[in-house]
């Protein structure tokens, strides 16, 4: 996750034409003419590169996103980066709001905008941008949408009675995890070379392939008596890492593992980098930790002019790359355990049963009470009356 600040707004920054007022309009409650601005805020546009904190409040959600040492970051999640875009949306969507028309600043009307106090537990939401100072530079009070033909919104500024409809959308998140980047991990399947899972019980499960471009993983320690369910029954848990996205994340040192059943899952790739997630589950919920080391990949061939690569072992990269990818990793993961999608978590924990064609059923004794059982005294070759 690379570290992103509002300077990237610059080029998008709207200009606010200076000294823009027009006619005023009554609001919705009778009020008399007011001079309405163009913007909700006219000088927050030149100052959007100065936010350093977002507060959103609804009910009993509350988010506060930070910048910190050039990363916007989410307090509520001990400091875990968050998704940039999602944040510079919400601070040039506050600037670009247009007002349209004034409407009521009777507190007692404000329902049926939905623009109460949001502690009031009203379906509103408190939306403030503070500076480093912890000044405020945009502070308002957002109410109901309306979606049809340009979109617009109810609003009103904290500190200010009178409410507006203003041109713009804000889509605003009160819940901590829409905001991180849940994305975590993608990692190409053709560089796995193979996968041990290392269950608390002591039972191991390894998989592996013999080359890059190989559809299938084998399945190792095949019990004698046993048959695979299919020959690609370890693909699924040979490819999981092609995707992890996650539910949440918490910091390392709040979700400890000592007194849980860990499974350690170790995935190798062709080119030498190893990851080892440890798995556990903790309150109803499974977490996992990420771990990026180098080992030493078995020796590939070179390719030949007869033989050139194959598609899959272009994917694969040099050792250089690798361990910079090994400190990106670390430094991104290391320090957080996430929530994983209990479908993932499963995929992940295999056992050596999961890979198994299912045992047949013993054969069922025979009811001598059934109607074509033969009576004691008869044979089966029997013709005649006894």
């Amino acid at each position: 996750m690379k570290p992103a600040t509002f300077g990237l707004l610059a080029g998008l920054t709207v200009v606010v034409v200076g000294g823009a007022w027009y006619a005023s309009r009554s609001g919705s409650d009778g009020a008399g003419a007011s001079t309405l601005p163009t913007r909700l805020f006219p000088e927050f546009a030149k100052r959007v590169n100065d936010v350093a904190s977002v507060e959103i409040e609804k009910g009993s959600e509350h988010v506060t996103l930070v910048k910190k040492d050039n990363l916007w970051t989410l307090a509520n999640r001990g400091g875990y980066p968050v998704d940039f875009e999602k944040v510079k949306k919400a601070v040039m969507d506050v600037s670009n709001l247009e007002v349209l028309e004034a409407k009521t600043k009777n507190p007692a009307q404000y329902d049926k905008l939905d623009l109460q106090d949001p502690k009031e537990g009203a379906p509103s939401t408190r939306l403030t941008l503070k500076d480093a100072g912890g000044a405020n530079l945009a502070a308002l009070i957002v109410g109901k949408s309306n979606w049809g033909g340009k979109a617009s919104v109810y609003v009103r500024k904290l500190d200010d009675a009178q409410s507006y409809l203003c041109q713009g959308e804000l889509r605003l998140e009160a819940g901590p995890t829409t905001w991180i980047k849940k994305d975590v991990l993608k990692l190409d399947r053709e560089r796995i070379r193979a996968v041990e899972v290392a269950h608390a019980d002591g039972e191991t499960l390894r998989i592996q392939k013999q080359l890059p471009e190989d559809v299938d993983f084998a399945v190792l320690d095949i019990p004698p008596t046993r048959e695979l369910a299919s020959a690609g029954v370890a693909g699924q848990l040979g490819s999981v890492l092609t995707w992890v996205s996650v539910d949440d994340v918490a910091p390392l040192a709040e979700v400890g593992f000592d007194g849980l059943s860990v499974t350690t899952a170790t995935f190798r790739t062709f080119d030498g980098l190893v990851i080892e997630l440890r798995l556990a589950d903790k309150d109803g919920k499974s977490y996992a930790a990420m771990k990026a080391s180098w080992e030493e990949p078995p020796a590939r061939p070179a390719p030949s002019e007869s033989q050139p690569a194959s598609a899959a072992s272009a994917k694969l990269k040099s050792a250089d790359a690798v361990r910079q990818e090994i400190e990106e990793l670390n430094r991104a993961h290391g320090a957080w355990v996430y929530v994983l999608p209990s479908f993932k978590a499963t995929s992940i924990t295999k056992r050596m049963n999961d890979m198994l064609a299912p045992l047949p059923d013993p054969a069922a004794p025979i009811d001598e009470g059934q109607p074509n059982a033969l009576p004691p005294g008869h044979t089966a070759d029997d013709g005649h009356d006894h």
